[in-house]
């Protein structure tokens, strides 16, 4: 808890972000399947930004998150950046990934969940304009330079990282709309839901989406296939 001068938990703060947390820790119990703990504890470390753990929020003072502006009201962090750290509590922390695209699972499948749990949260609209900006960014990364695919990304520095994220979560948006809401739903469960505290490869999600979603997503992920 982040506490004021007199001692007490700043209600203002603590409603929205505990809001924020709640609704966003409900759906991806539900989207990705239930953890082993019902606990999310917010933690204020000398951390740069927001970092995400196993049912841990880390906070740091200059982040935003719960700092006091200079007018004395309270504002927090992106709450897209809230929202992403919080699913590492499932990608990266109760599942880790290895061989190619160990990082996008890790990494990249956070990024999507926010947006996906804010368009349930705020609405379908907010989701739609949360992707265009996913895939502007990934454009404006790779203007001018190759664009890797994301098999072979890791989070090797700033730009490594903001390509995997914004490519990494327009994939998987693109996966989406080409199984269909029920089918990608299904096969993003079954995949948490198998692999939960071990293990996960690219090769074992790829089956569970169907081949449509498969021809859509390879290119993003290895690039272009020979004819």
């Amino acid at each position: 808890d982040r506490r004021d001068g007199s001692g007490g938990v700043s209600g203002a703060v603590s409603d929205s972000l505990v809001g924020i947390v709640a609704r966003g820790w409900f759906f991806y119990s539900r989207a990705f399947g239930p953890l082993g703990t019902f606990d999310i504890s917010i933690v204020e470390a000398p951390v740069e930004g927001v970092r995400g753990a196993p049912g841990l929020l880390f906070a740091g003072p200059s982040s935003g998150f719960l700092v006091d502006s200079a007018g004395g009201a309270p504002r927090l962090a992106s709450r897209d950046l809230v929202l992403r750290e919080l699913a590492r509590s499932w990608w990266g922390g109760s599942i880790a990934a290895e061989g190619p695209g160990s990082a996008w699972i890790t990494d990249a499948f956070p990024a999507w969940a926010s947006i996906a749990a804010r368009g349930v949260i705020e609405g379908d609209t907010v989701r739609q304009r949360l992707v265009r900006e996913a895939e502007s960014a990934w454009h404006l990364a790779v203007a001018g330079h190759d664009d890797p695919p994301l098999a072979g990304l890791s989070v090797d520095g700033d730009s490594s990282l903001a390509l995997l994220l914004a490519k990494g979560a327009a994939a998987l948006e693109a996966a989406r709309r080409a199984a269909g809401e029920a089918r990608f739903r299904e096969a993003i469960r079954t995949f948490a839901a198998e692999h939960r505290a071990g293990w996960a490869r690219v090769a074992a999600f790829l089956p569970l989406l169907g081949p449509e979603a498969t021809a859509v997503i390879q290119p993003y992920l290895f690039g272009p296939q020979p004819r």
